[in-house]
């Protein structure tokens, strides 16, 4: 309304303008309808001047419709090595359905009649109190919902001003047992990092929970448990962009902090989760600049065979300008790859859709026969 009052007399000149336009219309459509449509456009040519230089909105970007379309056609030519992702329709506590960070695991014959179970926190407007962690289950990998009985979030939502203190970056574990890992946080302080766990034999009644380690002025970001050989392997990033590790066998006495290794990396680590498959430590993660990569490594500590996917979103309801995505996660089966990998985008270029759209992360899914991705594997 401020705009519309500082702009008077821009407006009364379009709207007599308007006015005038629709008077002409009527005197020559008395006599030729085919006048009709050369109306209905300048007409609506004017309004559109009016949303451009009133309410300061763009006009349409037919650059932007162009590309838009030329990405539609290329998705239906993807190559074996272009990874196509599917949003997936995930609730949340707060009814955002925005969300990130996810780890999943598989139980082939189910875990308390589940086969996928997958945690997560909200993260609507990347706003860091949503951050907590949540679980929902499923047994296709698509389809996923709230598991009945269990808290949702799973801990206590912390009520308190800024600095906000929240529940970030959860990890899911299976030893005996369901093991969730995550990082109590303050904004703003990396020293004050501890980390915790709570266990559940069935999904549903966790611990209290216990602290693993205290703050000690290390930052344990993304971090990723690895249970071997009665070892438990902590492997996390820093905010020195490094990829670290430590080990310990009875969760009391952690070693010394070792900086790993990705041999043919030289970009700067970001967020990502390590995992075992096939014997192997697999790495999944993002860089700063939000490519997502994978590599393995036979000994745990040096890494190799390094691979950047290529990923592309489907842009059915909107135009975006450049697309983020963040911590992911997969799933290796005897037939079938399951990345899980949640994305946003920069600036929409419709109108002032960008507002609505840009923060708001959606977790999409791309499922690869196993031919296909040992051939991104160069195996």
């Amino acid at each position: 309304m401020m705009k519309l009052l500082k702009n008077k007399f821009f407006l009364t000149f379009v709207v007599i303008c308007d006015v005038l336009i629709c008077l002409l219309g009527l005197y020559l459509c008395e006599n030729k309808l085919m006048y009709i449509g050369l109306i209905i456009f300048l007409h609506f040519m004017i309004i559109l001047l009016v949303f451009k230089l009133i309410l300061k909105v763009p006009l349409i970007n037919f650059k932007k419709i162009r590309n838009y379309y030329y990405l539609s056609e290329k998705r239906k030519q993807l190559k074996d090595d272009e990874l196509y992702m599917f949003p997936l329709d995930i609730k949340t506590f707060d009814g955002s359905g925005s969300l990130t960070h996810p780890s999943i695991l598989y139980f082939e014959n189910g875990y308390n009649k589940y086969r996928f179970w997958m945690v997560f926190t909200p993260y609507d407007n990347n706003n860091v109190q949503l951050e907590n962690p949540c679980i929902v289950v499923s047994n296709d990998g698509i389809h996923f919902e709230k598991l009945k009985g269990v808290s949702d979030p799973l801990l206590p939502i912390i009520e308190k001003k800024k600095p906000y203190t929240f529940y970030n970056d959860p990890y899911l574990l299976y030893t005996d047992r369901l093991e969730l890992w995550y990082r109590y946080t303050v904004e703003g302080d990396v020293l004050i990092n501890d980390v915790y766990r709570i266990c559940s034999n069935d999904g549903v009644n966790w611990t209290k929970p216990e602290l693993m380690i205290k703050s000690d002025g290390l930052c344990y970001m993304s971090l990723s448990i690895i249970y071997f050989d009665y070892k438990y392997y902590m492997y996390y990033f820093d905010m020195d962009y490094q990829f670290n590790m430590k080990v310990s066998k009875d969760l009391k006495k952690w070693s010394d902090e070792k900086v790993l290794n990705v041999a043919g990396f030289t970009g700067k680590f970001w967020h990502g989760e390590a995992m075992i498959i096939q014997k192997q430590i697999w790495l999944l993660f993002v860089d700063k600049k939000y490519n997502l990569y994978i590599a393995k490594s036979d000994n745990g500590i040096d890494f190799g065979n390094l691979q950047k996917l290529k990923v592309y979103y489907n842009p059915n309801n909107y135009l975006y300008k450049e697309q983020i995505i963040y911590k992911s996660t997969m799933l290796v089966l005897d037939d079938k790859v399951y990345l899980y990998i949640p994305i946003r985008f920069t600036k929409v270029h419709l109108f002032r859709l960008s507002k609505v759209f840009h923060k708001k992360w959606k977790l999409t899914l791309t499922l690869l026969n196993k031919e296909n991705f040992n051939k991104i594997m160069k195996e």
